[in-house]
């Protein structure tokens, strides 16, 4: 009887290098597409954010716009305007100042305040989904707005939102004209 002696080349098997190969080429094709969902998470987070800052800014120079409108509505129905800048009454304090504005407040008197030193952050109400100072949790939404004047009739709504997102603060202003129309 032969008896047969098995060597290395005639094993069937795998040695530690091919092993370690083929664990490595696993790992690198699973860890590319995880990086790609990770970084398009962090994107739509960033892009949720930017979006709603752009909302809050609106919202706070169509509060402005409002007051000026209500007031240029009731001095219309009065025969005589108090004053030449009737028009931004409840504005004024905001007037190359920064300011801060609660859009649900309808009474501009109480929804407009001038920001002492740092405007404090809006709280946000999960409940109602709306953000404001008087319930909530605070955000991570800074809202302010300013007035300048262009000449009598022309002043200019600057807003601007800052926010923490995950690594680095972000910002956005915008800016409007109005005008006295009436």
């Amino acid at each position: 009887m032969r008896k047969k002696f098995f060597t290395a080349k005639e094993k069937n098997g795998f040695t530690l290098i091919e092993t370690l190969l083929a664990v490595t080429v696993l790992v690198m094709s699973i860890t590319g597409p995880l990086t790609i969902a990770a970084k398009s998470l962090n994107s739509a987070v960033f892009a949720k954010s930017e979006v709603t800052a752009f909302y809050l800014a609106q919202e706070a120079i169509e509060y402005v716009r409002n007051v000026r409108d209500t007031n240029a509505l009731l001095a219309r129905t009065s025969a005589d305007p108090t004053s030449p800048q009737y028009w931004l009454s409840g504005l004024a304090s905001c007037i190359g100042t920064s300011c801060t504005v609660e859009a649900t407040n309808t009474s501009p008197s109480q929804a407009i305040a001038p920001c002492s030193g740092a405007c404090a952050p809006l709280l946000y109400q999960a409940s109602t989904g709306f953000y404001g100072y008087q319930n909530g949790l605070p955000s991570q939404f800074t809202r302010s707005f300013s007035l300048e004047k262009i000449n009598d009739n022309e002043y200019a709504i600057t807003a601007s939102i800052s926010w923490q997102s995950t690594l680095f603060g972000s910002q956005f202003v915008v800016r409007e004209n109005i005008l006295k129309w009436q």
